[in-house]
């Protein structure tokens, strides 16, 4: 992937990793219907569940927003027409998990947690300012751990009940999210999911990966309507 062999690349070129994850190439937004391409597909092809928050000032209550959150296109389209903040829905409600990095001392722990396994790199990723979000399959066969989303310093996950905003939206901070090489949504690796989460199952039978829509985009098709 893009990013993979730009992160090797710089590693030989003798680059810290800081700098190195740091300058990965971003990717430019493209737009259907005034919604962003990417929120077009995934809610149409994924049923990822997105909602709109205003552009103008921080609204109160934004977690009641997710009883709005859908995929219906119509809805869509119609909140395209104020150009509002995107808002992705997390969770079993769409389908997807997203593990937060904030700043150095997240991306050290996350450095850490996963002993040089670099396959988080080969996932759908987003950045805003100093925070990365990275994007994991949700793990239907088992249940997130209350309480566990704090994973470590600067680490955490976003699930049931969470949301982030989505490119081209704009923090309330003024950060703005971009995406950083897109990619197919892949499964999140043994090490994460053991901190979050415990198996649905008390029988003992090993936990399963239950795909409502994803086996779609692990096909390259949707990425490339999105890219090319």
């Amino acid at each position: 992937m893009i990013s993979a062999e730009a992160l090797c690349h710089a590693l030989l070129e003798g680059r810290s990793i800081d700098k190195a994850l740091t300058n990965l190439p971003l990717y430019e937004m493209r737009y259907i219907a005034r919604i962003p391409a990417e929120i077009y597909h995934t809610s149409q092809r994924l049923g990822w569940r997105f909602f709109a928050v205003p552009r103008l000032g921080q609204p109160t209550g934004t977690h009641l927003h997710l009883r709005e959150a859908t995929n219906d296109l119509e809805k869509l389209t119609q909140w395209a027409r104020s150009g509002p903040r995107w808002a992705l829905a997390t969770g079993p409600l769409s389908g997807v998990l997203v593990m937060v990095v904030d700043g150095i001392a997240g991306q050290n722990s996350l450095i850490k947690a996963c002993s040089d396994n670099w396959s988080w790199l080969d996932t759908l990723r987003t950045q805003a300012g100093q925070r990365r979000f990275i994007f994991f399959e949700w793990p239907y066969g088992r249940r997130q751990i209350r309480g566990r989303n704090y994973l470590a310093e600067g680490l955490y996950i976003l699930g049931a009940d969470d949301w982030l905003f989505m490119p081209p939206s704009r923090e309330f901070n003024g950060d703005l999210h971009v995406y950083v090489d897109p990619q197919p949504v892949a499964q999140a690796e043994p090490w994460l999911l053991d901190l979050a989460f415990e198996p649905k199952d008390e029988g003992g039978s090993s936990p399963q990966f239950v795909s409502s829509g994803f086996e779609n985009c692990q096909s390259s098709d949707l990425w490339e309507d999105v890219i090319y």
